[in-house]
């Protein structure tokens, strides 16, 4: 059973996702979430910790943006594209067909970072929506044209300096902020949102800033820092930087 603060729409028609979104501030990040929990909760935490402190009132709604099943397909068709274009090896296919084949389903990814955020936040609403496309921007777009109060768009290793891809659709924001990833490993969608950043972005380090529990948000470990009431939440969850191990340099889906 889902948190009671928790819903997932599951039309793609962004109609009917901005009709269902209509009325409240709205602080939005997206992506595949094929990586382990344990690798993608935390920074899906500390992002929203620090949104929920510095950037919004209590009534917003924190919206996950998800790539769903038809999107996925998407995105490893350009990929094989790619690789069909310079004519690679065929051990490069076969990884690319197992990385494919171990990405789980649309509702598999979205629950394994939206419970966690709403149990983090039970007095928060929030809604997890699906896109087709292989970015968000046609989404995002359509909800502006819309008229909804898009405040804010937070992204894990996107916008971050020129060397990073940029952040996707972040012309519909009131603000839009990047927070530099905690490894060395590109995200899935990676080489699909190439090209130059456009509208601001407010780059925030959240294993450098502080937050109002007198540490980061988040440790080079990859662990969050500040309070989780949820027992389920212990596990992504280290009391101080001093209890930190070596960073985490490996990302597997």
């Amino acid at each position: 059973m889902l948190p009671k603060n928790l819903t997932i729409i599951e039309t793609t028609n962004s109609q009917e996702i901005s009709d269902a979104l209509k009325g409240s501030g709205l602080h939005f990040t997206n992506g595949v979430y094929s990586y382990e929990a344990r690798l993608i909760v935390p920074t899906t935490l500390a992002g929203f910790r620090y949104i929920s402190e510095k950037a919004s009132s209590k009534d917003d709604v924190f919206v996950i943006a998800v790539n769903s099943d038809i999107s996925i397909n998407g995105i490893y068709d350009r990929k094989k594209e790619a690789l069909d274009a310079r004519d690679a090896e065929s051990d490069e296919y076969e990884t690319l067909k197992k990385e494919k084949e171990a990405v789980e389903s649309q509702q598999v990814r979205a629950e394994k970072v939206a419970i966690p955020l709403a149990q983090l936040d039970p007095e928060r609403k929030i809604i997890v929506v699906f896109y087709d496309t292989e970015t968000p921007t046609p989404l995002y777009n359509e909800m502006y044209k819309d008229g909804l109060n898009m405040k804010s768009l937070h992204k894990w290793g996107y916008g971050t300096n020129p060397d990073q891809p940029r952040i996707e659709g972040a012309d519909n924001f009131t603000a839009v902020l990047g927070f530099p990833l905690l490894n060395d490993v590109r995200p899935v969608c990676h080489e699909i949102t190439k090209g130059s950043q456009t509208g601001a972005v407010i780059v925030k380090k959240l294993h450098e800033e502080v937050g109002s529990h007198k540490q980061p948000y988040i440790s080079e470990t990859g662990k969050v820092l500040f309070p989780v009431n949820h027992p389920e939440l212990a596990k992504y969850h280290q009391d101080s930087l001093s209890t930190a191990r070596a960073p985490i340099r490996k990302l597997k889906l």
